[in-house]
This record gives C-alpha cells, structure tokens and sequence, in this order.
C-alpha cells in the first residue's frame, strides 16, 4: 500500500496503521535518511516528496495507492500532479483510491487528474478534450453538468456523519487449544519440511523454484 497525503497528515496515516495492526504491520514514512525494513507493506510519503517513494515501489506484488485530501491535486499542470501521475504509471497499482472531503470549488476540470489516476484509458488526449469539453462559464452547462455528476457521486455532508458513533476496538478472546502447531518457528518447519518433501518433483516443471528455493520458504512460511 502506497499513500499519499499532505505532511501534517503523515503521522496520523503511521499511527492508525500501527494502533490497527497492534505492531504487527509497521508503516514506512519514505525519507532519505533510513531505510524501511525487508517485510514493510505500507509506504507513507507527503505530497511534495512523492519522488521519495519511487525507490520503494515493488512491481511484483499487488498493489494499492491512496491520494488522501485529493483535492490538493487539481491543476493538471502543476509539478505535484505529473509527480503523481508519475508515481502511478510506474507503480501500475491495482487499485487506486483518491479520498476527498472537499467538494469542487470551480469547474468539473478540478476532476481531470483523479479521472486520470483511477482509469489508465483516460489519457492525456482525453483529458484536452474534456477540458475543451466543459471550459465554460454558461450557467445552464453547469446546470446540466452537475446534474450528470449527481448521478455518479455519493456525497454526504458533515451534518450527516455528526452523529455516528465514536469508533472503538473491541478484542475478541480466542481460545487455541493446542497453540503449538501454531507458533511461527513451528509453521516454518513445517513449511520447510513440505518444500523440501515436494521440491524433487516441482523443479522438473518450474526450474526457477530450485533458484529461489530459500526465498520462497521465507516468503510463504
């Protein structure tokens, strides 16, 4: 999981990931002066450093990018949203979660770089011609515009979400009868024991398993 979000928000993003995983997962903020560790999944970076998370970016595993306060993205012409677009081309994620609260200020434009970043068909090209599109100040277009945009955008207001419960983290007690099958050094003798049980047989079909035997005990123990 990559995310994006302003540098005031970098914190929060770190302390709710680790608060949610009790310390099981913990998140990286991507700077120049550390270096994450070998199993980190979430990488965290501000949005005037996105070229600090381009060194982290794995391309063989399934990938998520969330852009929080989105609407900071809004010029297509700015650095900070080709820096983006950037990030999003190389990472070629999966999914792509652009979050907002803020509704549009101006013009159905302020949507071009969030349409780009969640639909790799929306080109530049398409954008030019969106743009060409909707670049109007006649009221009755607006009109018309917001109507087509009222259809496909869910939005509530903060009057609505005043009264929603304060969240909460419940723990659920769960009894293991027998814990030991289940203690880490035992699962990766196990995992060990069945590689080693099914290698003779796999490496006839796949020679790359014999090249990365190690590492596929690792990763899947």
């Amino acid at each position: 999981i990559y995310v994006v979000c302003p540098n005031t928000l970098t914190a929060n993003w770190y302390n709710e990931i680790n608060d949610y995983y009790n310390g099981r997962v913990k998140p990286f903020i991507c700077n120049k002066t550390k270096n994450p560790d070998r199993d980190t999944r979430v990488f965290i970076t501000n949005n005037e450093s996105i070229k600090n998370i381009l060194p982290y970016i794995d391309t063989t595993c399934k990938t998520m990018l969330i852009i929080d306060e989105g609407h900071n993205f809004r010029n297509l012409n700015s650095s900070r949203v080709q820096e983006l677009l950037e990030l999003r081309e190389k990472l070629n994620p999966m999914d792509v979660l652009p979050m907002s609260g803020t509704p549009l200020k101006a013009t159905p434009n302020e949507l071009v770089p969030a349409l780009m970043l969640i639909d790799p068909m929306f080109t530049t090209d398409a954008a030019v011609m969106y743009n060409k599109c909707f670049n109007f100040d006649n009221y009755q277009a607006m009109e018309i515009v917001t109507s087509r945009l009222g259809k496909i955008i869910y939005r509530k207001m903060k009057s609505d979400v005043l009264k929603l419960p304060n969240k909460y983290i419940d723990e659920l007690p769960l009894e293991i009868k027998d814990p030991d099958p289940y203690l880490l050094e035992n699962v990766k003798a196990a995992v060990m024991d069945y590689y080693e049980l099914i290698f003779p047989t796999v490496i006839k079909d796949n020679k790359d398993i014999m090249i990365n035997f190690v590492d596929m005990v690792k990763k899947y123990s």
